[in-house]
């Protein structure tokens, strides 16, 4: 089952505290917005037991079959899944007393009309709860190409990396002013961080994580002729800085709530 262990790990930091916030309400139907391979999913619904009705909903297929195997594995027949993307959601309107993102939102095409859809399936009172890792994440690793790219003069390619981390990581009060205008009030924001270490920018590179989830969109950033050679470069000044320590990659994140009036 490719990458079954390895989603989890990269959600279950944001995913604690998503837990910690949804297990505070009194939920019968859950939704959970790009639940991909069933986190926090089948937990959820676990934890609040058979009486509750948890969907998941995600376009990746793949995922949504492992997560079908967690199910039967769990026996949690709370939970099920639905393909589909956030924009147009398959369900009726007013069908959710809870609504929860795991790092799930922010991969959205149209954040915009994801959360009016939201606002839509869920019924007066219901919460969101909705985490997601901010433009700080791997800060690390981007200054230092920041650095390598304007090295070889490639201005160009600075600004497709600001402007590929302001798409995938908005800023957090703009992330709230479309909750806001989706019809969610009493907004609120809850900031943390957490660490990924490797012992060598070899071993980071070569994380399957890594190469699944980040490596084609940061190589998609560079000229193709040069990319192997930019990427190479990265590699030998990550392992220069891990000489003297574990290398260390940053990752800030932000649980926002929300209501439906």
């Amino acid at each position: 089952m490719p990458s079954f262990d390895e989603l989890p790990l990269w959600s279950a930091p944001f995913g604690l505290r998503l837990l910690d916030a949804a297990m505070q309400e009194h939920a019968t139907r859950i939704l959970d917005v790009g639940c991909g391979s069933g986190f926090p999913l089948v937990e959820l619904a676990e934890r609040f037991g058979r009486a509750t009705v948890a969907i998941g909903v995600d376009p990746w297929r793949d995922a949504l079959g492992w997560t079908m195997e967690k199910i039967r594995y769990t026996e949690a027949h709370g939970a099920s899944v639905a393909g589909g993307v956030c924009e147009r959601l398959p369900f009726r309107a007013a069908s959710f007393d809870l609504i929860v993102s795991n790092n799930g939102l922010n991969n959205v095409a149209d954040l915009a009309a994801s959360l009016r859809e939201c606002a839509r399936v869920a019924v007066p009172g219901c919460r969101i709860h909705f985490t997601m890792n901010t433009d700080g994440s791997f800060r690390e690793f981007y200054g230092m190409l920041g650095i390598v790219l304007r090295e070889r003069g490639l201005r160009e390619c600075v600004e497709a990396m600001e402007r590929h981390i302001a798409l995938k990581r908005p800023p957090v009060r703009q992330v709230c002013a479309l909750f806001r205008d989706a019809g969610f009030t009493d907004v609120r924001m809850n900031e943390d961080e957490f660490a990924m270490r490797y012992a060598s920018g070899t071993a980071f590179f070569a994380h399957h994580f890594i190469r699944l989830a980040f490596l084609p969109s940061w190589r998609a950033l560079l000229p193709e002729a040069e990319a192997d050679e930019i990427l190479a470069e990265m590699e030998k000044r990550l392992n220069v800085a891990s000489e003297e320590g574990p290398l260390t990659m940053t990752i800030p994140f932000v649980l926002i709530s929300a209501k439906r009036e």
